[in-house]
């Protein structure tokens, strides 16, 4: 029996090292309280968004541009006529969709919630608005554009995508 105390002494010191090593080097974890979304692979797979892109309500970026674009675009009497129902329909889109979010962040604080029939019903008529909005704004652009010269066209589809891509006040 003594023949083998040498020998587990000698196991033992051998697997000590390995164990201060798995500490140090995990390998596989399965606890992922140090795993981090920037550690993910999907982190670094697709380019950054441009920053206020994200998260930006379309109509309400749009609508922060409407007063410079139309002073820039240098509207004629007749054209301005044109204007006014797609301003007005733009606006109408950005009220829309601050209605709807509004409703979303009060969930948080409503006492009593409502049922999920009610919120659902709520958010089906919020979508069939945004879609009439948006068919609004459709048709105020079509009547627009038919006024405008080729260089205030060009402005007017630079800007409306720098309203999307570079939002005012974000």
């Amino acid at each position: 029996m003594r023949p083998l105390a040498p020998a587990t002494l000698a196991l033992a010191a051998l697997l000590l090292p390995l164990q201060h090593a798995h500490a140090q080097h995990p390998g596989r974890n399965r606890d992922r309280s140090a795993f981090t979304r920037e550690d993910s692979p999907r982190a670094h797979a697709s380019p950054p968004i441009a920053p206020g892109a994200v998260g930006s309500d379309p109509y309400s970026s749009l609508e922060r541009e409407l007063i410079s674009l139309k002073g820039d675009l240098k509207l004629q009497p007749q054209q301005a006529a044109a204007w006014a129902p797609f301003e007005s329909a733009v606006r109408a889109a950005a009220v829309v969709n601050r209605r709807q979010r509004r409703r979303l962040f009060a969930l948080r604080d409503a006492h009593p919630a409502p049922t999920a029939d009610a919120l659902l019903g709520e958010l089906a008529q919020d979508a069939r608005d945004a879609a009439d909005a948006a068919a609004a704004v459709r048709t105020g652009l079509e009547a627009l554009l038919e006024k405008l010269d080729p260089a205030q066209r060009a402005m007017l589809d630079r800007r409306v995508i720098e309203s999307q891509v570079e939002p005012l006040g974000r």
